[in-house]
């Protein structure tokens, strides 16, 4: 089972029931920063697991080490995402290592590693890096590398993801460390159904965070009831929406790999709507139960 993690802009936080009665959540460290609001209700669930990003998918590195401080000191986590910097594995271990020499956080909560690479070698001794680290609980694997197009190449059909590529190539190799966790970051923006799907299999996947419950409702977009077949099936359903309108959706929420700034996915100001928060609430059971499912 993969525990889901919605982020939602912070007008819908207390309007989702659903939130309030899950385990875990992931929290973005330049949201807590300037949004009190979306501070108090993560301080509410005192029973949660939170898990503290570094906010680098949104800015393209993680956020300066002082101000994840910070972060850190208004919202102490249960495990926290180590800074890392987008594509790049000598930038992220240096950034790890001067994070870790300046805070010793080691023994205050667990610790998330997300390995960066250019190319697959790069990204691998990223990963062994990290998977040899004994105060690194749990591996992030990126939404940026969820792609077909996996590191300037095609990867085989049988694979819906450049993540489930990635799984299999750490499974086939007895590379899957039986001692930590791993942590979806994102899911793929164009099969995040049959990603999770597929994923499910690798038991130590324990959780995943994903925006997709509002971003896919903001564009009138619905996944498939629970009882669709996702192995033969298409994996969502489009609502009245013209061919053009969808190329929209699609780019929407597609960045080339390399950019080095991606954009805010996620306007967390957005006010609340009570149709939109239905709409939320019937993509994240659907979500929710994909994660579940068998």
């Amino acid at each position: 089972m993969i525990n889901i993690c919605h982020i939602l802009p912070t007008a819908y936080l207390d309007k989702i029931t659903y939130l309030k009665q899950t385990k875990f959540h992931l929290i973005l460290a330049h949201q807590v920063l300037r949004d009190k609001e979306y501070v108090n209700f993560y301080r509410r669930q005192k029973d949660a697991f939170i898990i503290m990003d570094n906010s680098a998918y949104e800015y393209g590195e993680a956020l300066d080490d002082t101000v994840l401080e910070k972060a850190i000191k208004i919202v102490v986590p249960n495990e926290f995402v180590v800074p890392d910097v987008l594509f790049d594995k000598n930038k992220t271990i240096s950034r790890y290592y001067r994070f870790i020499n300046k805070f010793p956080i080691r023994n205050r909560f667990r610790l998330m590693a997300v390995p960066q690479g250019k190319t697959f070698s790069e990204w691998l001794a990223c990963y062994n890096f990290f998977n040899d680290k004994p105060e690194i609980s749990t591996l992030g694997i990126g939404q940026i590398y969820s792609f077909l197009d996996l590191f300037g190449k095609r990867i085989p059909t049988e694979y819906v993801s450049g993540r489930e590529y990635i799984f299999h190539y750490l499974h086939s190799k007895n590379l899957i460390n039986s001692k930590k966790d791993y942590h979806l970051l994102g899911l793929s923006s164009i099969s995040p159904i049959k990603e999770l799907r597929r994923l499910k299999k690798y038991t130590r996947i324990r959780s995943a965070d994903t925006s997709h419950a509002y971003l896919f409702s903001t564009k009138k977009y619905l996944f498939h009831p629970p009882q669709a077949n996702y192995l033969n099936d298409n994996h969502f359903s489009w609502r009245k929406l013209s061919h053009m309108q969808m190329k929209s959706f699609l780019k929407y929420f597609i960045f080339p790999q390399h950019q080095a700034k991606p954009r805010f996915v996620l306007d967390f100001d957005e006010r609340y709507q009570p149709q939109l928060s239905h709409e939320i609430k019937k993509n994240i059971l659907l979500l929710s139960k994909a994660g579940k499912i068998k």
